[in-house]
């Protein structure tokens, strides 16, 4: 669906501010890495980091946990979209339109129009395709998530 927008990106909050943790190889950064790496590889590939982040933000918007987001949820987020961006937003990602986002529609909407693969990118400096412990000293969040309207 097309957006009347002037932007080529809009752009919608829906992270606080990245969490830092004040040693890199504190028990907090370990058990960070541990907890993103699934296959416990001792590397986080591509899959495991889009998981995490569509995960950890899903939850965030889920205020009251029931594996939904209400519209009154994800209206309450601070972002500088107008409303009415806001609520056609809201629209697009519910696809059933049963007025609730679920973690599909949500990682599938995600999936398609955010940055989270250029975020892997900038953070893999070896170039190797995943991420190595050093690589994993901040838990990956963005304070917001770029969406293209196409």
């Amino acid at each position: 669906m097309k957006l009347a927008c002037r932007f080529l990106f809009g752009i919608f909050s829906i992270l606080i501010m990245s969490t830092i943790f004040s040693l890199p190889q504190s028990h907090a950064v370990h058990e960070l890495f541990k907890s993103i790496d699934e296959n416990a590889d001792g590397t986080i590939n591509q899959e495991e980091f889009s998981k995490d982040m569509k995960d950890y933000v899903f939850n965030k918007l889920d205020n009251n946990n029931n594996k939904a987001i209400s519209k009154a949820e994800w209206m309450g987020i601070n972002n500088p979209l107008e409303a009415e961006q806001h609520e056609v937003l809201f629209q697009e990602i519910d696809k059933n339109k049963d007025k609730l986002i679920t973690f599909f529609e949500f990682s599938d909407y995600a999936e398609r129009h955010s940055n989270i693969e250029e975020a892997f990118i900038g953070l893999d400096k070896d170039g190797s395709n995943s991420l190595s412990p050093d690589e994993i000293t901040i838990r990956p969040l963005f304070r917001m998530i770029t969406i293209k309207f196409e």
